[in-house]
């Protein structure tokens, strides 16, 4: 068993593609992801960072293995899972998260650079891109995967 102090950021490809020259149908998929990541905030906002992580968990199994479509139903269902408000699903549409949105888009970016996507993850100070593992590894696996990504972060020339 590992003792870990986990503390989630909110990232979004759709803020990281802003600027860049996308085909139309990427720029719509982009815009269309921005409504998700503005619950998250929102949600954050009002209940506290210890609902990113189940949030994020239940929007990702949606869209991510069940390919339900990015909408306002499928948002409020996993809002409902988490026994979070449907309102915030209102969130989505709204522009009145984006500059907190951004912050925390920009404090990831700020840690590894431009030319990455999610997750990034930082230990003690190192930051970097990755892993992304398929499938998902559990139980003892996960704790290996995660005692490797601590040796590449205390593997640097700073330590």
């Amino acid at each position: 068993m590992r003792h870990l102090t986990v503390r989630w950021h909110v990232m979004s490809l759709s803020v990281l593609n802003e600027g860049r020259d996308l085909s139309a149908e990427y720029r719509e998929r982009m815009d269309i992801a921005r409504g998700p990541v503005r619950v998250l905030i929102a949600a954050q906002q009002r209940h506290g960072d210890d609902v990113l992580l189940p949030l994020y968990t239940a929007l990702g199994m949606r869209f991510h293995l069940e390919h339900a479509p990015i909408e306002r139903a499928t948002v409020e269902a996993a809002l409902a899972d988490c026994a979070l408000p449907a309102d915030l699903a209102e969130a989505m549409t709204s522009t009145d998260y984006d500059t907190l949105l951004q912050a925390s888009h920009e404090d990831g970016i700020q840690r590894v650079g431009l030319e990455v996507g999610t997750p990034i993850i930082s230990v003690n100070g190192a930051s970097f891109f990755g892993p992304v593992v398929t499938p998902m590894p559990k139980g003892e696996a996960a704790a290996r995967l995660w005692d490797g990504v601590v040796l590449v972060a205390t593997s640097g020339p700073q330590n």
